[in-house]
């Protein structure tokens, strides 16, 4: 599971045509040009800066179409009465195909903005033995997990005993909430299957042991329902601590009952008494040795380690926000309309700088993400975001939020946050 939400955008407004003369064209002729031109006749080249070490991310028309401009550039060509104009200093473009460069740019600025709140945590992925998937992972304080393939694989009754034992080894680790995902938990979906059953069955055990539903909702991709449960597994009474404290007091008894069966078996006396105090013993020692073994992970935990850049997935759609060429800001997102029983449109990252935070540009690039999505076939788009980023922003956007994760990450400040998804119609 990768905590990598999206945030930060701003106000709605329209979007004006980019040009003037419709047959005309620009495009860049070279790493340091862009050429007007109509057809395949070149009429005029309007070169910029090469050297600049940004200069990459400068007025790249190869990388997508602009959609929106301001303080355009009013170029005169022969033979026109009206002048030509291109992108000035402010500018979003839209890219079905986005540059990994444009969107490592504008994930770098949504983790610099992260960091502001949170500080780097590693994740933590949790292993059945010999197996070679994790289903479940732990961060800070919390662990999160799907229980989806343990269900085809086991049935409800063991998945519920596994969960049982997560539970106990994420005390010991100090884990103090859990978060689980379970589909079709709402109503089995007919025709019903096993594991559409199992699902319903590990739904109902949630509900009997302490968890909290928190969203329920149509999966987008498969014909099921998903639910998503939450719950402390620390009470005021129960700490990390209160667990140590109860292994060593049940390894010291087992040491001592240990010693004393060593004494019986050595001691003379009567055969029958010796037997009975030995069984005893032995009886009091099995048991110890039962408990202790709950202590013992019964799963492997592997350290992830932490990422140094977000992550980028290629051949999906990007819209940038570039202030004199260079990015300041923007979306990345994936279309999902093939193959799946909702097409949609999931918006991975969404960042805008604070130099131009305030300007309407936020509504700008959404605006222009959902009518893409919409153009390309989706029907509902879809997001993630946290407290500190801009959750009243997408539900002034008529977003609908469909989960609540309760308290999931802890900030610099030591408080407690909440994440969220929404989905809105497009």
């Amino acid at each position: 599971m990768k905590l990598f939400f999206v945030g930060l955008a701003l106000v709605s407004l329209s979007f004006p045509e980019i040009r003037a003369i419709d047959e005309l064209e620009y495009e860049v002729g070279n790493s340091s040009a862009i050429v007007i031109k109509k057809g395949t006749q070149s009429l005029k080249r309007i070169g910029f800066d090469a050297t600049d070490p940004k200069s990459d991310n400068r007025l790249n028309p190869s990388k997508g179409q602009t959609v929106w401009f301001q303080k355009s550039k009013l170029i005169q060509i022969p033979g026109y009465k009206k002048p030509f104009k291109i992108p000035g200093n402010l500018e979003i473009t839209l890219s079905p195909l986005a540059h990994p460069n444009d969107c490592l740019k504008v994930g770098y600025g949504l983790m610099g903005h992260n960091r502001q709140y949170l500080e780097n945590f590693s994740e933590t992925l949790i292993y059945l033995p010999h197996s070679s998937e994790p289903f479940a992972c732990a961060f800070q304080e919390s662990i999160s997990g799907a229980f989806d393939d343990l269900l085809l694989q086991l049935g409800a009754s063991k998945t519920a005993t596994l969960l049982m034992k997560l539970e106990k080894e994420a005390l010991q680790k100090g884990i103090r909430r859990s978060y689980i995902s379970v589909k079709n938990g709402k109503e089995p979906i007919e025709p019903l299957s096993l594991t559409q059953h199992d699902g319903f069955k590990l739904s109902e055990f949630l509900r009997t042991h302490g968890y909290v539903l928190t969203g329920e909702t149509p999966h987008l991709k498969e014909p099921v329902y998903t639910q998503n449960f939450y719950k402390e597994l620390l009470t005021s009474a129960t700490s990390k601590q209160d667990l140590c404290d109860r292994k060593k007091c049940l390894n010291l008894q087992l040491q001592k009952w240990q010693e004393e069966l060593k004494k019986v078996k050595a001691s003379k006396g009567k055969r029958r008494l010796k037997t009975s105090k030995i069984h005893h013993i032995s009886s009091m020692i099995f048991a110890l040795e039962g408990e202790i073994k709950t202590f013992k992970n019964a799963f492997e935990w592997r350290v992830e380690p932490q990422e140094e850049s977000p992550p980028v997935p290629l051949g999906n759609f990007g819209v940038f926000v570039r202030k004199n060429g260079i990015i300041k800001g923007g979306l990345f997102g994936t279309l999902n309309t093939k193959d799946v029983v909702i097409p949609h449109s999931d918006i991975d990252i969404f960042w805008i700088d604070s130099s131009v935070r305030g300007t309407g540009l936020g509504s700008k690039v959404m605006n222009a993400a959902l009518s893409f999505s919409k153009s390309q076939g989706a029907h509902i788009a879809q997001l993630g975001t946290i407290d500190f980023q801009a959750p009243g922003f997408y539900e002034k956007m008529n977003f609908q939020r469909i989960n609540t994760s309760p308290k999931i990450l802890k900030t610099l400040k030591g408080n407690l946050v909440n994440a969220y998804t929404y989905r809105k119609e497009i």
